[in-house]
């Protein structure tokens, strides 16, 4: 009965692996054509048919070989999100310079800097994370 259940559960993965590669295939015709959004959809399919045939050592490759797939969307958007962040910081400081003075801000850097190094001294951050 042991040997039976394993069969009857690698059907079912493969049944499930089945489904989910149509539905990939399907999903890229909807998805504008551009290449990583293919290799993305094959290297996905990939993983997910071979996750439960190779060892643990196996998985963690095939996982790294998809996340590198799609680097130029992770890439991109870093770029993004810092082009923004660096954009409010200096729409923010030419804003506030009209109204805080430079040596005030100097100052409060200045503190902050020490409250940071305090609490990190006092092991406050390792407790959150």
């Amino acid at each position: 009965m042991h040997g039976n259940s394993h069969q009857m559960l690698a059907m079912v993965i493969r049944k499930r692996l089945l489904n989910l590669e149509n539905l990939l295939k399907r999903r890229s015709f909807l998805l504008p054509q551009h290449k990583y959004h293919f290799e993305a959809d094959k290297l996905l399919t990939k993983i997910f048919k071979t996750v439960n045939f190779y060892p643990q050592e196996a998985r963690i490759s095939l996982g790294i070989r998809f996340f590198s797939a799609v680097s130029m969307g992770v890439a991109s958007g870093a770029i993004a999100g810092h082009l923004i962040a660096t954009s409010i910081a200096i729409l923010g400081g030419a804003f506030l310079a009209n109204y805080i003075s430079e040596k005030l801000v100097g100052f409060l850097g200045g503190v902050l800097f020490l409250i940071f190094a305090a609490a990190t001294l006092l092991g406050v951050f390792r407790m959150i994370w």
